[in-house]
């Protein structure tokens, strides 16, 4: 075997082996390679019993009749990705859970 043919062949390997340990640390980052997969969106869509987009408004904390801390936030619902019947026509949701406002001050 010539030099140079020894040379491509050893450069070949090398890439090889260079682009094996790049396919195996890129499973390291990725949720759908390897063992621990998670759900798709897809498949968290269908399990959902219904999907809104919206913005989240006027966060409060509350207390109740005994003095019991409790937070809620205003959820209006800009669009129905999946329905349900609970949903009616509502605009707005309560949500039970303080969502802090966003940096940018919007909600």
């Amino acid at each position: 075997m010539s030099r140079p043919q020894r040379l491509a062949i050893g450069m070949f390997t090398c890439l090889l082996f260079l682009q094996m340990t790049a396919w195996t640390h890129a499973a390291d980052y990725c949720p759908f390679c390897g063992g621990m997969q998670g759900q798709t969106l897809v498949k968290e869509v269908q399990q959902a019993r219904f999907v809104l987009y919206g913005v989240p408004s006027n966060p409060q904390i509350k207390r109740d009749a005994e003095g019991r801390e409790y937070s809620t936030t205003d959820f209006t619902i800009e669009e129905v990705v999946k329905t349900d019947p609970f949903l009616k026509n509502k605009k707005t949701l309560t949500l039970p859970r303080y969502i802090p406002p966003s940096a940018a001050g919007d909600g």
